[in-house]
C-alpha cells in the first residue's frame, strides 16, 4: 500500500516537473497545480520520513517481563503443578474454597484465649454529634431556609437540612468553625449541643448567642418530635396516656476547650404543672404532701426561669 502510494506520489511531481519547465513560464500554472503540486510534495516527504523509521505493527510487543505465562494445573506430573496442583494431600485445604480461619489451632484451646484481656474500651459511653459548619449555616440562612430573626435549635438544623438526622449514638448536633472567615450572620441566637471554641467565638463577634444544652433520650425526642406530645407533657401510647418523667440536671461535665458547661433547658414545662396541680388537689383533700416533692417544684420552677 505504501509503495503504490510513493509511486503515484512521485508521478504527479515528476508530470508537474516537466509541464512547468516545458510548457508554459512558473507563472502562468493555474492555482489548483500548484496546490496539488505542494502537496504532493508534502505527502513524499512524509511518506519518506515514516519509511525511515524501523517499526511496523508486526514489530510491536509487549515490554520484557509485562507478560507472564500462565501456569497450568493438574495437567500430569511431568509439569510444575500436575497431579494435585500445589495443594498438597487430600483434605480440608485440597478442595476449592477450602481454608483454615485464622487463629485455629486443630480443636485445641488457641493461644489468644490462654491470654488475659489487657485494657478496656469506652465505646459503648461514646458521644457523637451530627456536625454542622458556620459555612453550610451561613449558606442556610442566604437561600432562605433558616430564618435568623427566630431562635436556632436543633429541631431547626435537622429540619432544614443542614444538620443530618441524630443516629443510634448521637446526643445532638455540634457547630463547627468550618468557613468562619465568611460568616457574616449578625445578632443569632442558636442552642446547640457542643460546638468549637472558634465557633462560639465568631458567632459572639457577630453579636449573637449561642448556648450549649443538655438532652437525654426523652428530650431529644421531646424536642424532634413535638407532635407526639401534648401541651402538658404527655405522650399518646397504646394503654393511653403516659407521663413524662422530669429531666435532671446534666452532669458536672465541662468542654475542656472550652470551659463551658452544659445548661440544662426547659423541655418539659407541661410536667412542672402538672405537678403542681397535683400538689393542690392532694393539699385540697387534706393529704400531707412530703417537704422533698414541694423543694423538687420549687427547683424546677426556678431553674426553669433562669
Amino acid at each position: 500500500m505504501l509503495g503504490r502510494f510513493a509511486s503515484v506520489a512521485v508521478r504527479r511531481v515528476a508530470a508537474s516537473k516537466s509541464t512547468s519547465t516545458a510548457a508554459a513560464p512558473k507563472a502562468q500554472i493555474s492555482l489548483s497545480a500548484q496546490r496539488r503540486w505542494i502537496s504532493d510534495k508534502v505527502a513524499l516527504e512524509n511518506l519518506k520520513y515514516n519509511t525511515s523509521i524501523k517499526v511496523s505493527l508486526n514489530e510491536i510487543r509487549d515490554a520484557p517481563g509485562a507478560k507472564k505465562k500462565a501456569i497450568r494445573l493438574g495437567r500430569g506430573r511431568g509439569g510444575r503443578r500436575g497431579k494435585t496442583g500445589g495443594r498438597g494431600q487430600d483434605g480440608q485445604t485440597g478442595r476449592q474454597g477450602g481454608h483454615i480461619k485464622m487463629g485455629f489451632e486443630g480443636g485445641q484451646t488457641p493461644f489468644y484465649k490462654k491470654v488475659r484481656k489487657f485494657g478496656f474500651t469506652n465505646n459503648g459511653f461514646k458521644r457523637t454529634h451530627q456536625a454542622v459548619s458556620l459555612a453550610r449555616l451561613q449558606y442556610w440562612i442566604d437561600t432562605g431556609r433558616i430564618d435568623p430573626s427566630k431562635p436556632i435549635n436543633m429541631l431547626t438544623l435537622i429540619r432544614s437540612g443542614a444538620s443530618g438526622t441524630l443516629r443510634k449514638r448521637d446526643v445532638g448536633v455540634k457547630l463547627l468553625s468550618d468557613g468562619a472567615e465568611w460568616f457574616k450572620a449578625k445578632g443569632l441566637t442558636i442552642e446547640v449541643t457542643s460546638a468549637s471554641k472558634k465557633a462560639i467565638e465568631t458567632i459572639k463577634a457577630n453579636g449573637g448567642n449561642i448556648r450549649l444544652v443538655y438532652y437525654n433520650r426523652t428530650g431529644l425526642q421531646a424536642l424532634l418530635h413535638p407532635e407526639k406530645y401534648d401541651h402538658e407533657g404527655h405522650i399518646e401510647t397504646p394503654k393511653g396516656l403516659r407521663t413524662l418523667p422530669y429531666l435532671p440536671p446534666p452532669p458536672a461535665h465541662t468542654l475542656r476547650k472550652i470551659d463551658i458547661k452544659f445548661e440544662q433547658p426547659a423541655q418539659f414545662p407541661g410536667w412542672l404543672k402538672r405537678q403542681q396541680r397535683l400538689v393542690e388537689k392532694a393539699k385540697a383533700a387534706g393529704e400531707t404532701v412530703p417537704e422533698a416533692t414541694v423543694q423538687l417544684l420549687e427547683k424546677v420552677a426556678a431553674d426553669l426561669k433562669a
